[in-house]
């Protein structure tokens, strides 16, 4: 696989969401609750964006995009009234820190944050630890926390559990622990080295795990988490691989049940074809955003260690 046919498959994928990107709205929801739900996808393409402006990959389509989803916010003012009204939503910093590392803010939604970040009330929510470590990183990126609050045992990974047991819910624990203690790569090193080292052991194994389940969503986030803990694998079939599954659509297919809890009541073919793929298309245009802020001069797809053999897929270009 060479470097033009990256270029191609990217660009099939961020072609996807342009074209749907009014399908991202949280406005499509009916209810006020609806729109809280449907914060995932706008949330999630904002992530997207920010990635992409940070590997400097089509960053100017990214900007429009980013620009875009903070109008539909109504400048941030959506997210104000929302954790006003439900103080539990301390996760709705996890999206304005998004746009806060991106020069957008709001600076009434930014005191309130910082005004709710140290109550009891916050401090008192309980969480996957995963989930707590994503509220930690977005105050350190909202200049509320000095540096990433964390203990190392009370991740998932640090204990090393047994690797065969991976399944879904565990995985989704590891590859977001690995995500924002490593700020999506931009400290490597923030991992201890034994998890690291266990890491990058079974890496390999995970990812034929998943893709035997046809879970891209998942395969996808394992080598987003490759790139972001330093000196990984050769990376040529994984990208091959992504490149290879993309639909005549132009979207990563998502796994069996994708967007499930987003799918009640949904009648129209369209949305459900949007909301069952969305995730993982996304998820496809970060592993390539990573790709370019980790490794600019795609060594990573030419050189190193690789496991395809093991896979039964060529490692030619082609």
């Amino acid at each position: 696989m060479n470097i033009e046919k990256n270029v191609e498959a990217v660009l099939k994928l961020i072609n996807w969401v342009v074209a749907n990107r009014d399908n991202f709205s949280h406005k499509l929801g009916k209810t006020t609750d609806e729109q809280l739900i449907l914060l995932k996808p706008i949330g999630e393409l904002a992530l997207c964006c920010d990635l992409m402006i940070r590997g400097n990959l089509h960053s100017v389509a990214a900007r429009e995009l980013l620009e875009w989803a903070w109008l539909e916010l109504d400048s941030g003012d959506f997210l104000k009234l929302a954790l006003i009204s439900r103080p539990g939503l301390m996760m709705i910093s996890s999206l304005y820190a998004t746009f806060y590392r991106n020069n957008i803010k709001n600076e009434s939604l930014g005191r309130l944050i910082k005004n709710f970040s140290e109550s009891e009330f916050s401090k008192s929510i309980q969480y996957p630890y995963w989930r707590r470590l994503d509220l930690n990183r977005a105050l350190c990126d909202l200049e509320v926390f000095e540096s990433l609050k964390y203990s190392p045992d009370l991740t998932w990974s640090y204990h090393r559990p047994e690797p065969w047991i991976i399944e879904n819910d565990s995985a989704y624990a590891l590859t977001h622990e690995v995500f924002y203690i490593t700020n999506f790569g931009a400290s490597p090193d923030s991992l201890t080295p034994a998890t690291t080292s266990y890491i990058r052991t079974w890496l390999p194994a995970w990812k034929r795990i998943f893709l035997g389940d046809n879970n891209l969503d998942i395969f996808t986030e394992l080598l987003m988490v490759s790139l972001c803990i330093g000196k990984p694998y050769n990376e040529l079939v994984s990208f091959k691989i992504i490149a290879e599954s993309i639909s005549p659509s132009g979207f990563l297919p998502g796994p069996e049940n994708g967007g499930k809890s987003l799918l009640s009541g949904i009648r129209d073919e369209g949305r459900s074809i949007f909301l069952q793929n969305y995730h993982t298309t996304l998820v496809g245009i970060m592993a390539f955003s990573l790709l370019e802020s980790a490794c600019p001069t795609r060594e990573l797809l030419t050189t190193g260690s690789t496991w395809s053999d093991n896979m039964g897929v060529s490692n030619q270009e082609g």
